[in-house]
Formats: structure tokens, C-alpha cells, sequence
């Protein structure tokens, strides 16, 4: 069985535009006064599930980006859709980038810094996500190519 990397890397860009819309429409519920919990779990779950996609294909701009925007949509309120929906519109410009090959949206940082301003300190963690994409990151960078790691399964899965 052979794996195409084109048709996985299509795959996620559809999915990540499916979860960026679903954020987009969660986020104006909770704007609308709807912060029930189905409605603050499916906006955690599209960012979570956008943000593993991502790391998956080694966008870890795009990963840690979602990473600290779930991190504010734990804590979501009226107070921070504003900054949420700016959030997911930097999200969709990164995604867009990512799938061009064009340079991150300029105001990618400002908004990450936004994020994690807006909410409350947790202690921190050592074994985070973004830890963790950033080891798998440097081993990819050590020579350790995906596609090659495609190749080797599908060589498996013929014996």
C-alpha cells in the first residue's frame, strides 16, 4: 500500500478549513451569549484536533499558534471572542501561508502574545505539546525526512 503525501497534505488542509469553520461558528455563539459547555467543548476540540493536524505535518508555527489559542478558549468569555475571532482569522492567514508557501501573516505574533496575556497563568509544564513538537521538529531536522518514514511503512506493509 502506498501512501501519497500529496492527497494526505490536501486531506489536511480541507480538514483544518472544516475546523477553522467550526471555531468561527462556536466562537460567534459564545458572542451571541451562548457559552453552554457543548458550545465551549467543540471550539476546544477544532483547535485541539487543528492543532495536532498541524504538528502532524510539521507546521509548528500553525501547532504552537492553536495550542495557545485553546489554552484562551478554556477560559473563554464575551470578553475574549474579540480577541478569539482576530485569533482564528490569523489562524486561517497561517494555514493559507502554510499551503501557498508564502510568509506567515505579520501579525502572528502579536496576537500569540495576546493569547497568552488574556489568560490566567498555569504552572508550567515540562512535557507541553509544543515541547514535544519542537523534539520531534529537531529530530526531522537531523535527517529524519516524513517522507522517508512513509516510505519505510509502506515497504513493510508489502512483506
Amino acid at each position: 500500500m502506498k501512501i501519497d503525501l500529496r492527497h494526505c497534505r490536501e486531506s489536511f488542509f480541507r480538514e483544518a478549513a472544516d475546523s477553522v469553520s467550526q471555531i468561527e461558528a462556536g466562537l460567534a455563539a459564545i458572542a451571541e451569549g451562548d457559552s453552554s459547555p457543548q458550545v465551549l467543548n467543540a471550539v476546544w476540540r477544532a483547535s485541539q484536533s487543528l492543532e495536532g493536524m498541524a504538528g502532524t505535518f510539521g507546521l509548528i508555527e500553525t501547532a504552537e499558534f492553536a495550542h495557545a489559542m485553546s489554552r484562551c478558549l478554556v477560559e473563554a468569555d464575551r470578553n475574549r471572542v474579540s480577541l478569539l475571532l482576530e485569533a482564528v482569522a490569523v489562524l486561517a492567514a497561517l494555514l493559507d501561508s502554510a499551503r501557498l508557501g508564502t510568509a506567515s501573516p505579520g501579525n502572528c505574533r502579536a496576537v500569540r502574545v495576546g493569547l497568552n496575556a488574556a489568560r490566567r497563568p498555569a504552572p508550567p509544564d515540562p512535557a507541553s505539546p509544543t515541547e514535544l513538537r519542537r523534539h520531534d521538529a529537531e529530530v526531522f531536522l537531523q535527517g529524519v525526512q516524513p517522507a522517508m518514514v512513509v516510505e519505510a511503512l509502506n515497504q513493510l506493509a508489502m512483506h
